[in-house]
């Protein structure tokens, strides 16, 4: 009997510290920015299901930024350093009297471009997107607030194809 409680008492405690890794590891995970308008510079995507969001190792001061903003022209770009290798994601939008609204990609005037360099394997670029959207949420040229929503398939002839989902940012130039 005593076996059997020493036993039952082992695996409650194994189980126990198996769910506080969990809780833990979840703490842990990177998780996507939320939604806003305030020019809070924030950006995230899901990169085929995997939160990518801008920063990391190699270039903390200049990981995100509006390249231009104007009322014919957003480019915005953002960057992530790991150990394994550094990516960047570039929104781009060329369009007379720009404001508030959904614009489909057709890569040469409205894209979403995706490239990531591996220390130890060649580099991966994806052209400009013809599948995907970018959407202003917020557009004020007053305040320099560019705030909104992207997605994008992305494909590449040397790469697995790429799918960009729940994309959010919030800029403040």
């Amino acid at each position: 009997m005593k076996l059997k409680s020493i036993l039952l008492l082992a695996l409650i405690i194994m189980l126990c510290s198996g769910m506080m890794c969990e809780c833990e590891d979840e703490i842990n995970e990177p998780q996507l920015p939320p939604e806003t308008t305030t020019g809070a510079n924030t950006f995230g995507c899901l990169v085929n299901g995997k939160v990518w969001r801008n920063g990391g190792l190699g270039f903390p001061e200049w990981t995100l930024g509006v390249n231009e903003l104007n009322d014919s022209t957003a480019s915005i770009l953002a960057r992530k350093g790991t150990k394994e290798s550094i990516s960047l994601i570039q929104l781009y939008i060329r369009k007379k009297n720009l404001g508030i609204g959904k614009f489909q990609c057709d890569s040469s005037r409205i894209f979403i471009i995706f490239s990531q360099d591996f220390n130890d394997s060649p580099p991966c670029e994806y052209p400009r997107s013809r599948k995907g959207f970018i959407e202003f949420t917020r557009f004020d040229l007053q305040n320099r607030i560019v705030s909104g929503r992207f997605e994008a398939h992305l494909y590449s002839s040397e790469c697995d194809s790429l799918v960009i989902t729940e994309g959010r940012f919030d800029l403040l130039q």
